[in-house]
């Protein structure tokens, strides 16, 4: 078979769309495949998955003056990540390692210093191991709405890779261990 080099630039953010674009772009087939990443001349046998999580909290807008007449969108916010800590997460992976599940970003508007807002928008970060269905995952965060108390909480998945490994005793791996040991 022939021996192909691709490169993407699309990083640790592209997922596997920006792989099928190029395999159907270049007319080229799927088969054995080596990924190389920063890790310094190791072998990775896989990746971790990861699915973006975007969660909007609304509430109702007022003046901090008298929050009493609004409802805080923060509060529900506050309510939803700390039902985070009880999502479980599966044992680690033995190459990959801990799945797990970060809150990367948050926000709320109105952005006046004094006005209590209603709105807030919470991204996640949901690393997954092999095995692990997105969807699973995903319900599992979908559950945190329900601690949030007088507010709308919506949770919606956003864009994710697939997780994927490759067994050490693969071919492939064997002939890319046996090519770092002939350096």
């Amino acid at each position: 078979r022939d021996i192909i080099f691709a490169t993407t630039v699309a990083g640790e953010m592209g997922c596997h769309d920006a792989v099928q674009h190029m395999m159907a772009t270049g007319g080229m087939a799927y088969g054995p495949t080596l990924l190389a990443v920063g890790t310094n001349n190791s072998v990775c046998v896989g990746n971790m998955g990861r699915i973006d999580v975007h969660v909007e909290i609304t509430g109702k807008v007022c003046h901090s003056s008298d929050p009493s007449k609004g409802r805080n969108a923060i509060e529900g916010a506050r309510q939803f990540l700390n039902a985070l800590h009880d999502v479980k997460l599966p044992p680690p992976d033995s190459d990959l390692g801990q799945p797990s599940l970060t809150p990367t970003f948050i926000t709320s508007t109105p952005t006046s210093r004094h006005t209590v807002p209603d709105h807030c928008m919470i991204t996640l970060d949901r690393r997954l191991i092999p095995g692990e269905d997105t969807g699973a995952a995903l319900a599992d965060i979908e559950r945190c709405s329900a601690a949030v108390h007088g507010l709308g909480a919506v949770v919606k998945g956003g864009r994710f890779n697939y997780p994927s490994k490759t067994p050490l005793d693969t071919r492939l791996v064997q002939a890319a261990l046996e090519a770092l040991q002939a350096e």
